[in-house]
């Protein structure tokens, strides 16, 4: 019985957390949003239902970044994702179709950097229907594999209306080529390495007081991420509350901001 009476608590203030969250989305400052950006989701598995429950442990929201090549007609998998959905503390964003990378006459391309016009609109415009279908719900945010990012890339985003938020390294070069409507976000990747998280190398690399928007780059499924990094993750979720950020889904920031914009005119 305490056992219940203990997790039933635990819910309780996990969805309080939530509800508050999603009450501040149209008035927090857009300088002081962070957003958990989690890439290569292909399929439910012990890594990502370790970080859901993690994430839902700290009281935050988390974005998926799915490739979607391996999810498209996956019915348990898609299945599975409207029930993280569902719960409100999950949004499943576009990272690409394959996620693949490869070298043409000694240079690096990617799926979205080097690839070409033709095949960037493509594999766009294959992972935002095969991601809708799977989530059931329209996608708007967009990161690409390797970050990879060039002019076709600004040309296929600009071309698909749905879009409203792009993952970005250089966010200068990237805010240039992108219409205005599509809101660019500061990427602060993982500090010892992919699937590596550090809570005290971050807080160097974003002291409190920082300027937002940021999106933390994690990636929950890579065998490093192991139960030590995954209590790093939670240090830093711990900083960033301490510190006044207020963590977001992408969708509710893109709102933020139109409630914003809407206050000033």
């Amino acid at each position: 019985m305490e056992n219940q009476t203990a997790r039933f608590v635990s819910a309780l203030l996990v969805f309080i957390g939530f509800c508050a969250t999603s009450v501040a989305a149209g008035t927090v400052d857009p300088a002081k949003v962070v957003i958990i950006k989690a890439d290569d989701f292909r399929v439910p598995s012990p890594a990502w239902i370790a970080f859901l429950k993690a994430s839902r442990e700290e009281g935050v929201k988390v974005g998926l970044g799915a490739i979607v090549t391996s999810i498209a007609g996956k019915d348990s998998t898609a299945r599975w994702m409207q029930e993280q959905q569902a719960l409100g503390d999950v949004e499943f964003w576009n990272h690409g179709w394959d996620h693949t990378r490869w070298t043409t006459n000694g240079t690096e391309v990617s799926e979205f950097k080097g690839s070409g016009l033709a095949y960037m609109r493509q594999h766009l415009t294959d992972s935002q229907a095969g991601l809708n279908s799977a989530s059931g719900k329209d996608v708007t945010a967009f990161g690409t594999g390797y970050n990879g990012f060039d002019t076709n890339t600004a040309a296929v985003i600009n071309a698909t209306p749905a879009l409203r938020l792009f993952f970005a390294r250089n966010v200068s070069t990237v805010r240039n080529l992108l219409d205005s409507r599509v809101a660019v976000v500061k990427i602060i990747g993982e500090s010892d390495g992919t699937g590596k998280p550090s809570a005290a190398k971050f807080e160097t690399e974003f002291p409190p007081g920082t300027p937002g928007p940021i999106a933390i780059q994690l990636h929950p499924a890579n065998s490093s991420f192991d139960a030590a990094r995954l209590d790093e993750y939670r240090k830093i979720l711990q900083y960033l509350r301490t510190n006044g950020y207020s963590i977001l889904l992408p969708a509710e920031y893109v709102e933020t901001l139109s409630a914003t914009s809407a206050a000033t005119r």
